[in-house]
C-alpha cells in the first residue's frame, strides 16, 4: 500500500463514508435511503468513466471492446433504481465487481499502475461489504 499516492488512498477512503452513513441508526432516520442509492449509482459510473479514460488515453483500436466495457457497468448500476428497492443493493454488487474486473484487465494490459489495481480492491471490498449491509437492513 506504500506505493499509492496518499491523496489517491485519502479520497478514496473518503469516498467510502457515505457507503457507511446508512447503515447508522441516526443518519436512517434524517436521510433517506434513495440518497445513498444515488450516491453508489454516481459512483459506479464515475468508476466506470475511468475505463473510458483508458480508451481515450491509449488510443487502443480495439475502441469498442474497451468502450463497451466501460458503459456496461454504468448503465447496469441505473438498474437499482428501477428494481425493488430491496434488490438495489445486489445490482450494484454486480456493477462494481464488473467494474473491479474491467480494472483487472487495464492493468493487466499495462493501461492502468498497479497500485491502482490494489487501491482498488481495497475500496471494491468495503463498498461490496457496505451494500451486502443495506442489502440486511432492507430485509430486516
Amino acid at each position: 500500500m506504500k506505493d499509492i499516492p496518499r491523496s489517491a488512498l485519502l479520497l478514496g477512503l473518503a469516498g467510502l463514508i457515505p457507503f457507511y452513513a446508512p447503515l447508522l441508526p441516526a443518519v436512517r432516520g434524517w436521510l433517506p435511503l434513495d440518497a445513498f442509492l444515488a450516491y453508489a449509482v454516481v459512483i459506479a459510473g464515475f468508476m466506470a468513466g475511468v475505463q473510458w479514460g483508458m480508451g481515450v488515453a491509449t488510443n487502443t483500436p480495439r475502441g469498442w471492446a474497451v468502450y463497451g466495457v466501460s458503459v456496461l457497468p454504468a448503465l447496469w448500476a441505473v438498474l437499482a433504481f428501477i428494481v425493488p428497492r430491496n434488490q438495489a443493493s445486489e445490482v450494484l454488487v454486480v456493477a462494481f465487481l464488473a467494474i473491479l474486473a474491467s480494472d483487472w484487465w487495464h492493468v493487466q494490459a499495462g493501461r492502468l499502475p498497479r497500485w491502482y489495481w490494489r487501491l482498488r480492491i481495497l475500496l471494491t471490498a468495503f463498498v461490496v461489504l457496505a451494500l451486502l449491509g443495506w442489502a440486511f437492513l432492507l430485509a430486516a
